[in-house]
């Protein structure tokens, strides 16, 4: 096991940049290998790890050291959108204590630069109570069968892994607006988005309409019909026709075909955008009648990410 003293977490932007990175290093008086389980594990370089787990993992209930790095010439104030977990030491926040207390799972964190959102990182907590490759999710797993709004503490550090059950009503809004975060955020969504827009669904509508004689006219069998049929008519003063015709009709029925893209398809695409919107939306509106406290607060930030809206930091 790649028991670690310290270990450097690269900070992404969302397009995969490099913005930065945040060492993670043990208190000086800490010993890596005693007492276990272990405090800090990194398993970036072994090829046998279970991809479905950070490969940087501390562990619940210890502390540590933490210090942000980067390369931006001018930085204001660091946070992070933990503020429960990250404890700085210094005025602009690059360094302090890292405290995952009982909070276990997956912890993305966000780093913030003043008002400007740095980049992401993500590390796992591991429990120390039970094996936590075993004992601790195979646990995890039965107590989500019948609690899983228990398991999933809304808007809190961690994260937790869930297989979503399409056949099943969501209990609850939290559960509502985790459906829809990990539907609209991820990049099977984006690229359908880019197909709708570049290609949305299209359809050929006719249209009657009428035109008097004398206006272009493409001729065809359907006009050709509407010569002679009875009706008001006007005379034809250019000359008389081969067939004896000497009048025309003074209104020429004409089809005309357009594109549309009010069809049935687009429509549906229209209600479903709508419809994830308007739950975001009343989850936003259900967290401001709560009292303000980090989950809240976390929660609106979440929501209007999700929305579109970048806020900033608390």
């Amino acid at each position: 096991m790649a028991i670690k003293r310290e270990a450097e977490l690269p900070i992404t932007s969302a397009e995969g940049n490099l913005q930065g990175t945040l060492l993670v290093t043990l208190l000086p008086s800490r010993d890596p290998h005693y007492p276990a389980p272990a405090p800090l594990i990194d398993l970036r370089n072994d090829p046998d790890r279970d991809t479905s787990l950070e490969p940087v993992q501390l562990l619940e209930g210890e502390e540590y050291l933490y210090e942000i790095s980067t390369d931006w010439t001018e930085i204001g104030e660091v946070v992070t959108d933990k503020p429960e977990i990250f404890n700085p030491d210094t005025p602009k926040g690059s360094r302090g204590r890292l405290r995952p207390g009982a909070y276990t799972g997956s912890m993305p964190v966000k780093i913030l630069a003043g008002h400007e959102e740095l980049g992401l990182v993500t590390f796992e907590v591991r429990s120390r109570k039970l094996d936590y490759l075993s004992h601790y999710r195979w646990m995890l797993q039965n107590i989500a069968e019948s609690f899983s709004e228990v398991v999933m503490e809304r808007f809190a550090p961690t994260e937790q892994r869930f297989a979503i059950d399409q056949t099943q009503d969501a209990k609850t809004l939290y559960q509502r607006f985790a459906f829809l975060k990990s539907l609209i955020s991820g990049e099977v969504f984006e690229a359908a988005m880019r197909q709708i827009l570049a290609r949305p669904h299209r359809m050929w509508v006719e249209e009657e309409e009428f035109r008097r004689a004398g206006q272009s006219i493409q001729a065809n069998s359907r006009i050709a019909r509407q010569l002679s049929k009875p009706g008001p008519r006007i005379t034809w003063e250019e000359g008389q026709f081969p067939l004896g015709i000497d009048s025309l009709p003074s209104q020429l029925s004409v089809t005309r075909r357009e594109e549309t893209l009010d069809t049935s398809e687009n429509r549906f695409v229209k209600f479903a955008l709508s419809l994830w919107r308007s739950v975001i939306s009343d989850i936003g509106q259900a967290l401001e009648r709560e009292i303000p406290s980090l989950p809240v607060k976390r929660g609106l930030r979440e929501i209007k990410e999700t929305k579109g809206i970048r806020e900033t930091p608390v």
